[in-house]
């Protein structure tokens, strides 16, 4: 049997008797005069023994409050708990007390002594220091407790609140200490939360976009043209629609269709920039996309490309742009844009150009030599064909428009009948004495796959 004063820190122990013939166990503790607990916690343990084998200990523990005399007033709280707080400022809670037994009582708040503080906290002060409390007899009430800190920590603050309890009679007062804990947090910097979130923010979506990018970067500039080809094929887009400008099976003027003899090899194995073209050089090159899936581009100095997935700057129309993976895919190369109804200046509308314009250029194609490719190559014509009006209609308007300008400006006159025909001329033309090598066909073989 041990008592323990919270208080003073002190271990007693006390003679038990018993059990008697009820089975109680008693013992007797008289409460040291200068103690000021209003709780002493009491330890008992119980070892059992049998056959002489001694069993494992019962223990048990218990609050056994301090009695005062009936002309004082009594705690009803013997431990208080404030809650937590976080940063500097007040922990607060309720000290409850009961009035005397016979006559009334006054409860004053005498102090706070700490006992343990979280690192970086000094001391803690009693907002209410000082203050008094009538307690009627009998009667119940509620005393509020602050406590204030001016630095923060992160730990348990534990202490005891010193209570004076008086008597109506004027005779000597009592005091009695109540055990305080509270939980204290340091407060959070918010500077450095935001720039943590932040920071984690711009990690968890530019790491992914940064490993798309390399990924992207490095299938683009190790990928395989082993087996890509191109064609440079000289057409014109007219009122017969495209038809094919230089010999093949049929003379200039049919119908646009690839022929064998059109397509040649890449060459080498891997390529993010690459000269190609029998009529002129074209430079194709990887375009990188950051938020997608990148392209390559088609440009030749100078003059008007589109291509099979549009330009570039659409008002320009500089740079056509094809599918990353070349195959299959086409641009077209603006040579000359034709308007043989001429221009009429004083009826001419530079918004609206007529419907019998020509524009000869050259299809620049890429496809690759595996199954049915001649199959491949044929539908592709289709293809360019069938979209190649539609994707040249900002390049006719923009010729128009400056067609009509310059024959204003000219002072173009206007022949009975019809206007003067007018070409806007292109300066995409070079000497095939100008084309860069392009490689040859892939390892192993000496000839194009129709040969």
């Amino acid at each position: 049997m041990s008592i323990a004063d919270p208080v003073a820190g002190l271990l007693t122990g006390a003679t038990v008797t018993g059990p008697d013939s009820d089975g109680i166990y008693r013992f007797e503790y008289v409460t040291p005069s200068d103690t000021t607990a209003a709780a002493l916690n009491v330890t008992a343990a119980l070892t059992l023994t049998v056959d002489g084998v001694a069993l494992r200990p019962v223990v048990v523990e218990q609050a056994i409050d301090v009695a005062v005399p009936v002309k004082l007033p009594s705690l009803v709280t013997k431990q208080l708990s404030l809650g937590s707080l976080e940063g500097v400022g007040k922990a607060t809670g309720e000290l409850e007390v009961r009035g005397p037994q016979s006559g009334e009582g006054r409860v004053c708040l005498k102090g706070f002594t700490p006992r343990n503080l979280p690192p970086g906290v000094d001391s803690l002060s009693l907002e209410s220091q000082g203050s008094c409390f009538n307690v009627a007899e009998g009667s119940t009430r509620s005393i509020d407790v602050a406590l204030s800190a001016a630095e923060s920590g992160t730990g348990v603050a534990t202490g005891f609140l010193e209570v004076e309890l008086f008597a109506s009679d004027g005779s000597e007062p009592l005091t009695q200490s109540v055990p305080v804990s509270f939980q204290m947090l340091r407060a959070p910097n918010r500077p450095a939360q935001i720039g943590l979130f932040i920071a984690l923010l711009a990690a968890g979506i530019g790491l992914p976009l940064l490993g798309f990018w390399l990924v992207s970067r490095a299938l683009t500039t190790f990928g395989s043209l082993d087996r890509t080809q191109w064609a440079d094929v000289r057409a014109t887009l007219g009122a017969n629609g495209l038809t094919r400008a230089e010999a093949g099976n049929g003379p200039p003027g049919a119908p646009f269709v690839f022929e064998q003899r059109d397509w040649e090899y890449v060459g080498g194995s891997r390529a993010r920039k690459l000269s190609v073209g029998r009529h002129g050089p074209v430079d194709t090159r990887v375009l990188h996309r950051t938020f997608s899936l990148s392209d390559a581009t088609v440009r030749v100095p100078g003059a008007d490309v589109v291509g099979s997935q549009g330009t570039m700057m659409r008002r320009s129309s500089t740079t056509a742009v094809i599918p990353l993976e070349l195959s299959p895919s086409w641009a077209f190369v603006v040579d000359d844009v034709h308007f043989p109804s001429g221009v009429d200046v004083a009826v001419a509308d530079a918004d609206q150009p007529p419907g019998d314009a020509e524009v000869t250029g050259r299809v620049i194609a890429f496809l690759d030599d595996r199954h049915e490719w001649m199959q491949r190559a044929e539908q592709l014509s289709y293809e360019v064909a069938g979209s190649l009006s539609e994707r040249l209609g900002d390049v006719i308007a923009r010729h128009w428009r400056l067609a009509v300008a310059n024959a204003d400006a000219l002072g173009v006159p206007d022949p009975v009948g019809a206007a003067a025909p007018f070409s806007t001329g292109s300066s995409s033309a070079s000497s095939a004495s100008d084309l860069p090598p392009w490689g040859g066909p892939p390892a192993g073989s000496d000839k194009a796959p129709w040969e």
